[in-house]
């Protein structure tokens, strides 16, 4: 009988800061896929720790564009960290919307701005797969 061995990095959940919804990404191997969109307010954090066990992530990656929305993004990775006890990895996800909306339209999708968030995360989340 063959043994199969996983080579791939554990599950990485990929958060897309915003100031009204954080978007979300599950890496499966070494695909990203968008999963879904919380509301920034007093329930992420318990939603957050429901979808990690959910999906069995052992890891956060948290998006950092420019100024202050990095800042508040790198602010909330420190609190997902505290809340969760999982590393939480900070990478750049400057024009990660911008790409998305346009595969999106590319692929002739209708673009709905409020669920934007997600693809973004994935976008962020396959290029920091690809890179790692």
């Amino acid at each position: 009988m063959t043994k199969i061995i996983n080579h791939f990095s554990p599950t990485t959940l990929a958060v897309d800061y915003g100031e009204k919804r954080i978007g979300l990404a599950v890496s499966f191997g070494s695909l990203a896929e968008p999963i879904g969109i919380l509301t920034n307010d007093e329930t992420f954090l318990p939603n957050l720790a429901r979808v990690i066990a959910e999906y069995q992530a052992k890891q956060i990656l948290v998006g950092l564009s420019e100024g202050v929305s990095a800042q508040k993004a790198r602010r909330l990775g420190e609190r997902i960290a505290e809340f969760t006890h999982l590393p939480v990895i900070y990478t750049d996800e400057t024009l990660s919307t911008k790409i998305a909306t346009r595969k999106l339209s590319q692929a002739g999708k209708k673009i709905n701005q409020k669920a934007l968030d997600h693809f973004a995360a994935a976008e962020f989340l396959q290029e920091w797969l690809e890179t790692c």
